[in-house]
């Protein structure tokens, strides 16, 4: 017999009930219920609503205090919204939370990437970041700079990420 507690708020007291499930059918039932959620798929929406509840919780927060010179205010918003898996998503959601998709600048990037402002310039010195265009100073397209990080993500970790160093 499975003895579970709830709280009542009628008397303000810890209260228990008693049920007929003896552990072995509890731990069956739930087995049960997460091969059907596998098979159904069900997983993969869960996950996409998981990602989707991070990303929205980071949107709420008030912004950043201490963004360097020369660094949009709603950067973060905007890395937040560049984690999504598909640039359907990315420019859907931007147009929705009202986003910035302008192309980033090399202090944009630095941050983004916690790196130096001269660390960018030797990848792109070095042909190791992102891709850039050269319009009236470097600028780094929003739509090339997610494609680099998507393809910089390790998706295994057996894989090695030669994102940012030269081995």
């Amino acid at each position: 017999m499975v003895e579970s507690c709830y709280y009542s708020g009628l008397t303000g007291k810890r209260q228990s009930v008693a049920t007929d499930l003896n552990s072995n059918t509890f731990l069956a039932l739930a087995g049960a219920m997460e091969s059907v959620l596998e098979l159904s798929g069900a997983g993969r929406v869960v996950e996409a609503c998981n990602r989707l509840a991070s990303v929205l919780e980071t949107l709420k927060a008030p912004p950043h205090p201490d963004l360097p010179e020369g660094v949009r205010p709603d950067l973060y918003r905007l890395l937040a919204i560049l984690t999504l898996p598909s640039w359907e998503e990315v420019i859907r959601w931007s147009a929705l939370l009202d986003l910035d998709l302008r192309d980033l600048v090399e202090i944009e990037v630095a941050h983004a990437e916690r790196v130096t402002v001269k660390t960018v310039q030797r990848w792109r010195g070095d042909g190791e970041g992102p891709p850039y265009c050269n319009k009236a100073g470097i600028r780094y397209p929003i739509s090339w700079y997610w494609d680099w990080r998507r393809k910089g993500r390790q998706t295994m970790t057996a894989q090695r990420a030669t994102r940012g160093r030269r081995l």
